[in-house]
């Protein structure tokens, strides 16, 4: 969990000034498949907001393996902020 940068939370006038920062993507993880990117932030999980791990990990692990799980990110590029909508579908291993 890190600060959004105050910018971001003060242009796009969010709920929560928190996200869960991205910090690396295995290569065919479901995070991978989904095409999150290190770098990117988790802000939200099935339209609720998420300011801690707790939060992720409490959706993750409350759906069943294979089943579809809407993630809201945002991807800083070139300048650029980005609000994208992914599904990430868990797996077990």
């Amino acid at each position: 969990m890190a600060p959004l940068p105050r910018r971001w939370v003060r242009e796009h006038d969010w709920p929560v000034a928190t996200g869960l920062r991205v910090q690396e993507v295995v290569a065919g993880s479901a995070a991978a498949n989904a095409g999150l990117r290190a770098g990117d932030w988790i802000i939200g999980v099935q339209g609720k907001p998420v300011s801690q791990l707790s939060d992720l990990l409490h959706w993750l692990g409350g759906n069943a393996a294979g089943q579809v799980l809407p993630l809201k990110i945002l991807r800083p590029r070139a300048g650029i902020l980005e609000v994208l909508h992914v599904l990430v579908t868990p797996t077990v291993h």
